[in-house]
């Protein structure tokens, strides 16, 4: 949810992001920093 509008992030962002881009998120959080910018 978007926090100052209330406003659903779904709404705003035109639904759920594929699966492929939610592994890559996830790889992501879970590399080192100086990896991320690679991953995404």
């Amino acid at each position: 949810m978007n926090l100052p509008t209330g406003v659903e992030s779904t709404k705003l962002f035109g639904g759920r992001v594929s699966p492929t881009i939610e592994h890559m998120i996830e790889q992501a959080r879970q590399a080192p920093r100086e990896d991320v910018a690679a991953i995404l």
